[in-house]
């Protein structure tokens, strides 16, 4: 009886995606594949042939690890730091470049298929979903030479699957999952492939809707699980292919996420502000804050790329509109007010529209000599909206005080990058983008009489970011790199208010030497890189007056290791680990709050280290059904958030985070089943603090899922 096993996956893809089995394929016995395909470099590349820092996931590799988002993933992509204040409020970090709480740009550009969702400016990043995801792709280091002013950090890119001319084909998927001491979730999905046209047009759908459970106790409320949720999300992708040499694509995707908190009505219970304790009078997974935090995030994303494929050069045009609203707010208990009078504060109300337009020409030409030539258009309008009422209280009348802020901001670049193939072995590149942008803030505020306006001045930053890299092939499977780049971000406004003051242009500088390859018949793979970084005119959050904005301190630098090994140790059996380390401080401060900022603290909300190892094995259970085992463990050092409130005062630093994950399952090739135990350690301590007036963020406890998906 032949015996039915994996095939196995031998990748070339990153610190973290390395040597792994397929979860979807069966093969008489065990098989090796060719290594990742990525387009870093905006052209469809070997991972052995980019000359920088890369982190590759294709979508076994995803579905492996019952990764739902980017966050699932970021233990294993080394000086990744992704800490999450409130849903829809994601920081992403790149080793360590820090984003603050200005409306600027992010340090870490995003991208879903060719259309930039990096530019958001109130710095809240998009909750891709990992649905149908096809690849993600992490590249780490200042990437403003071919994908802007907003990646000094890195960039990340989401590919989803394109549609098949070819076959129908879809997949069904159900899970339920049960949170400790918390309640209970579940999640459907679909992806339905429809050729509409013979080898002319197809249509792909992946759709989800899902109930996140929760496991926050609001005591002040009488309420449970607050922090319950419900996530939404379509995407909808059309190809269209009248020749060999013209291919159209459109993208829609629609995501809502909505948390009601459970909270939101007003009590009888009396609560001064001075006496809340915002961690809880229980235990960590509490709240005693009498504010409840309904949160709603909905975006509408469109995306045409038109792709013509000439003798000698491909062009690539990309149009994208994205339109979206994210609503947070709290309303007090009796705070400030006399017993049996309310008052309630909207804290945050932004809406965001964005057009982007990108044309670029690759050459693909058989020549020592290729190029990459485009411009990029971007159009962002950002309001933001902020209001309190109150009662008839102290003899004053009821009033409500509302402020907004609009901010309309037009950037343009053109970029290009040239690469010379000197020989087999050795292949130079250099780049350059010239960036150029306008922000117009107006401010208004409005309490019961004429509006009030308190426009901060208009703002215009433009920058030239180069980049150097220089490849050598050591052999078939081995390459080392060495690269040097410049990252540029824009200044910005802090919010309300013409006397708040705006803060400046940051700008970075990368020199990084690096190495990757497969070793011993393909059976061990090694990923590393040591780099140091450079900033100038740094921004950070600081906290000023009971509220946090943005501010610039001369300076930071710092030194870096990326590592990764993957070793296949038998047939069925192999072993992935990854270390990250960043070492970056502030090293000249010089602002205008030095209580805040103190030369030789750490880079705000970056942990110095991240390690991760897992083991994956697939075996049989009986017949024509495998099985498949993995054990995942993470740790994260303890990052610092706000730094200082007074001088002397000491840096405010999070615990440290252990992670361990189990993931078990039997499949065959039309269905499987994977039960999963996540934070089996039970983590507890605390992840981010949020303040006065926000509740703090904790991991998720030990969470039990099983989820079911039926391939057709």
């Amino acid at each position: 009886m032949t015996k039915t096993v994996f095939s196995r996956k031998l990748l070339w893809p990153s610190l973290s995606a390395m040597l792994l089995l397929s979860n979807q394929a069966y093969a008489n016995e065990a098989e090796l594949v060719q290594e990742i395909v990525v387009t870093a470099q905006k052209r469809e590349q070997s991972i052995m042939d980019i000359p920088f820092a890369i982190s590759a996931f294709d979508e076994a590799e995803i579905k492996a690890r019952g990764a739902a988002d980017i966050k699932d993933l970021q233990y294993s992509i080394p000086g990744l730091s992704i800490t999450n204040n409130q849903p829809g409020q994601d920081r992403v970090q790149i080793r360590g470049a820090s984003a603050g709480t200005g409306i600027g740009m992010p340090t870490v550009g995003r991208y879903l298929d060719e259309v930039s969702v990096s530019s958001d400016a109130t710095q809240r990043a998009l909750d891709v979903p990992l649905l149908d995801i096809g690849r993600v792709e992490v590249l780490r280091g200042p990437q403003g030479t071919l994908y802007g002013a907003g990646s000094i950090g890195g960039t990340i890119k989401f590919i989803s699957n394109a549609p098949s001319l070819e076959e129908t084909e879809g997949s069904l998927g159900l899970g339920f999952n049960g949170v400790d001491d918390g309640g209970n979730g579940y999640e459907v999905n679909g992806v339905v492939n429809l050729p509409l046209i013979e080898d002319k047009l197809a249509i792909r759908v992946a759709a989800s809707t899902e109930d996140i459970a929760g496991w926050i106790d609001n005591t002040a409320m009488g309420k449970s699980d607050v922090n319950s949720a419900d996530r939404n999300f379509v995407r909808t992708k059309l190809l269209y292919k009248p020749s060999d040499t013209f291919t159209a694509s459109v993208m829609w995707m629609h995501y809502d996420f909505e948390q009601a908190n459970n909270n939101h009505e007003l009590s009888e219970s009396g609560f001064s502000l001075l006496n809340v304790d915002n961690r809880g009078a229980t235990d960590e997974r509490s709240s005693s804050t009498p504010f409840a935090t309904p949160v709603a995030d909905q975006w509408d994303l469109l995306n045409l790329e038109l792709n013509f494929e000439l003798e000698n050069a491909n062009i690539v045009s990309s149009t994208g509109y994205l339109d979206r609203k994210v609503n947070f707010f709290s309303e007090t208990v009796n705070a400030f007010f006399p017993p049996g009078s309310y008052g309630s504060i909207e804290i945050d109300d932004r809406q965001t529209e964005m057009l982007t337009q990108e044309i670029r020409v690759n050459s693909t030409w058989d020549n020592p000599l290729n190029y990459t030539v485009g411009t990029f258009y971007r159009k962002t309008d950002t309001s933001q909206t902020q209001s309190l009422s109150y009662p008839a209280i102290f003899g004053f009348p009821p009033q409500v005080v509302t402020g907004t802020a609009p901010v309309d901001a037009k950037s343009w670049a053109v970029f290009g990058e040239l690469s010379y193939k000197y020989s087999d072995r050795f292949t130079a590149s250099f780049g350059m983008r010239y960036f150029d942008e306008d922000q117009e803030p107006s401010i208004f505020l409005l309490g019961g009489a004429a509006p009030m306006d308190m426009s901060p001045p208009k703002q215009s930053f433009d920058a030239v970011t180069p980049r150097l890299n220089l490849l050598w092939t050591v052999s078939e499977s081995a390459s080392i790199y060495g690269t040097i780049s410049k990252g540029f971000r824009s200044g910005g406004i802090n919010g309300f208010g013409s006397s708040i003051p705006s803060f400046d242009p940051e700008e970075a500088m990368l020199y990084e030497i690096g190495g990757r390859g497969t070793f011993l018949d393909g059976r061990v793979y090694l990923d590393g890189a040591v780099y140091y970084m450079n900033y100038d005119n740094v921004q950070v959050t600081i906290a000023e007056a009971g509220r946090a904005r943005t501010t610039n301190v001369d300076s930071a630098s710092g030194a870096g290791v990326d590592l990764a090994v993957g070793v296949n140790l038998t047939t069925d059996l192999s072993l992935n680990a990854t270390v990250g380390y960043v070492g970056q401080e502030y090293d000249e401060v010089d602002t205008t709050s030095p209580a805040d900022v103190a030369e030789g603290d750490s880079s705000q909300y970056t942990p110095e280290l991240t390690a991760s190892a897992s083991l994956d094995y697939y075996f049989e259970w009986s017949g024509d059904v495998g099985g498949m085992a993995r054990l995942d463990l993470a740790h994260a050092d303890g990052f610092s958030v706000f730094i200082r409130t007074f001088p002397g005062q000491p840096v405010i630093e999070t615990e440290p985070l252990t992670y361990l994950s189990f993931r078990i399952g039997a499949m065959t090739e039309s269905w499987q089943v994977v039960f999963s135990a996540d934070n089996l350690l039970d983590e507890k301590d605390q992840v981010f603090p949020g303040g006065a007036f926000a509740l703090d963020t904790y991991p998720r406890p030990r969470t039990m899922s099983v989820k079911m998906e039926y391939n057709f």
